[in-house]
């Protein structure tokens, strides 16, 4: 099965600029599924909620939860695939010797 899975960035840009509703055709044209972790979904829906700012976008990826565009997934390998993928990506570039870091993990 082919899946997506979001980090906060993404959404949020998304959200802010008012295009979440591109991910509901996306997903049925894409035939998979779209995952966030629950990390994510704090971040994007918990703390938001908490306050007053972003809290329009935070409902409105709550109800991209209710509605199953987005599933969150709770996964050890996910976890060690990401701190695979970070690792790697900032060990890509270097200056005096010394590893840039472009990923924060």
């Amino acid at each position: 099965m082919k899946t997506i899975i979001f980090d906060t960035g993404p959404v949020i840009s998304l959200s802010v600029n008012a295009l979440l509703w591109i991910l509901y055709p996306l997903k049925k044209k894409f035939r998979g599924k779209f995952f966030i972790t629950k990390n994510v979904a704090r971040e994007l829906i918990d703390t938001p909620l908490r306050g007053k700012k972003y809290k329009f976008e935070a409902l409105k990826v709550q109800d991209m939860l209710n509605e199953k565009i987005f599933e969150i997934i709770d996964s050890e390998a996910i976890r060690t695939k990401a701190k695979d993928l970070i690792t790697l990506a900032n060990s890509c570039f270097s200056a005096r010797k010394t590893n840039i870091k472009i990923v924060a993990g």
